[in-house]
C-alpha cells in the first residue's frame, strides 16, 4: 500500500510515511497478513478457499457462499473482504492518494465529516475520541470519497461502513471496499439525497415482512410503529448501528460476497427474533425500544443466520426484484409530481415514509 496522508492543523493535507495497518477487530484480535498456515488444523476447508483464491481469482459458488454464511475465521477475514472487494472491481493504483491530495477540505461535506467523525463507533476505542488510532483513517477514507464520489459526497451511515471497513482491512484497501458498497453491493440511490434506493427497500421488506410475519406486522401497524426508520438505519449502516460487533461483522461476511439481499434477510430475521418480545409490547414506543434493544444484544449469531438463511425461506431474488422495482417505480412517479408541483417529499406532512426519512442525515441513535 503506498503512503498515507495524515490531517494537517491548516488547509493543507501532509504526507506521513506511517503505514496503517488493519484496526483492532471483534476479541481485540489484530489481522495480519493471514495465510493458510494462521488456521488451526481443523479449519480445513478455509484452507481450501484460501489455497483456491492464491491460485487463481475468487469465483462464488454455493460452498464458498455456505462456508462464509457460517462465519470467517478472524484471522482471515481481512483477506477474505478484500477478495470479495476485487471480485467486482478493479481498485486503480495510486487513485486513493491522487483524491487526498487533491480538493478543498473547507467543503460542506468535510465538516459533516468532523462533526460526524468521533460519534461513528460510541465507546469503541479506535473511534471514539479525537485522538484515537482510528480517527485519522477514517477522516482520510470518508474525505477520499467525497470527492471519488460528487453526487453521494457524504451521507452519515457512510462513516460507520467506513469504520468497520477498517477494523479488517489497510486504509486504502478500506477506501476501496466503501467504493464497492456504494456502487456495487447497494442499489442506485441509497446515499443519494433523497435516499431513493434505501427506501425502495424498505417498502420492499415491509411487504416481507407482511407476508412472513403476519402477526408481527399487524401487531406493529395496530399500534402505528411498523418500525420504519429503526429498519432503515439498519440498512444504510448495514447493522453497524444496532447489532454487537462479533455478530455484524458475521453479517458482513456474507453481506461482501453475496450482496445487499444479504441484508433484507438479516432485517427480516431481526423482526423474527424480536417477535415474541414485541407482541407483548402494548405501545408503538415499547415495541420500537424492545426491538432496538434486543438488535443490541444478539450474541448468537449463529442463531441468527439460521433464521435468516433457512427459517424465512424462500427468499428469491426475484421475489426481492420484483416488489422493489414496483416501490421504486411510485417513489419516482411520486417524486416527478413533486417536483413539477414545487414540492419537496420531505414537506408532505402526509405522508407517514415522509415523516419518517425526510431528512438526509438521520438518526436511529447515537451517531
Amino acid at each position: 500500500m503506498g503512503p498515507q496522508f495524515v490531517m494537517g492543523t491548516s488547509s493543507e493535507i501532509k504526507l506521513s510515511s506511517s503505514l496503517i495497518a488493519p484496526l483492532i477487530i471483534a476479541h481485540n484480535v489484530t489481522f495480519s497478513s493471514p495465510t493458510g498456515s494462521h488456521l488451526d488444523h481443523g479449519d480445513s476447508q478455509w484452507q481450501e478457499i484460501l489455497l483456491d483464491l492464491n491460485q487463481s481469482e475468487l469465483h462464488k459458488n454455493r460452498h464458498l457462499v455456505l462456508q462464509v454464511r457460517k462465519g470467517i475465521p478472524t484471522k482471515i477475514r481481512g483477506q477474505l473482504w478484500w477478495s470479495f472487494v476485487k471480485s467486482r472491481l478493479k481498485p486503480l493504483a495510486g487513485h486513493y492518494t491522487r483524491l487526498l491530495a487533491s480538493g478543498n477540505i473547507e467543503t460542506a461535506a468535510a465538516k459533516q465529516i468532523e462533526l460526524d467523525i468521533v460519534r461513528t463507533l460510541p465507546g469503541h476505542r479506535h473511534f471514539g475520541s479525537t485522538g484515537a488510532a482510528g480517527v485519522g483513517p477514517l477522516r482520510r477514507v470518508l474525505l477520499a470519497y467525497s470527492r471519488y464520489d460528487p453526487e453521494v459526497g457524504y451521507c452519515q451511515g457512510l462513516n460507520r461502513l467506513a469504520a468497520v471497513l477498517l477494523l479488517c482491512l489497510g486504509e486504502e484497501e478500506a477506501f476501496w471496499a466503501l467504493v464497492c458498497i456504494v456502487t456495487c453491493l447497494m442499489p442506485c440511490g441509497y446515499y443519494t439525497a433523497g435516499l431513493e434506493g434505501a427506501r425502495a427497500d424498505l417498502l420492499t421488506l415491509q411487504d416481507i415482512i407482511q407476508e412472513k410475519l403476519p402477526r408481527l406486522w399487524d401487531h406493529l401497524s395496530s399500534q402505528g410503529a411498523e418500525g420504519a426508520p429503526l429498519a432503515l438505519g439498519w440498512l444504510l449502516c448495514a447493522f453497524a448501528d444496532c447489532l454487537p460487533p462479533s455478530t455484524y461483522l458475521r453479517v458482513w461476511d456474507s453481506f461482501l460476497l453475496e450482496g445487499h439481499k444479504v441484508l433484507l434477510r438479516y432485517a427480516l430475521a431481526l423482526f423474527k427474533y424480536c417477535e415474541e418480545e414485541v407482541l407483548k409490547c402494548e405501545d408503538a414506543g415499547s415495541s420500537l425500544e424492545c426491538l432496538q434493544r434486543t438488535a443490541n444484544t444478539v450474541l448468537d449469531a449463529d442463531q441468527l443466520a439460521q433464521i435468516a438463511f433457512c427459517e424465512l425461506n424462500p427468499f428469491s431474488q426475484k421475489m426481492v426484484n420484483s416488489k422493489r422495482e414496483k416501490h421504486l417505480k411510485a417513489l419516482k412517479e411520486e417524486a416527478l409530481v413533486k417536483a413539477q408541483s414545487n414540492t419537496s417529499w420531505t414537506d408532505d406532512s402526509n405522508s407517514t415514509l415522509g415523516n419518517s426519512l425526510g431528512k438526509r442525515t438521520w438518526s436511529t441513535g447515537p451517531s
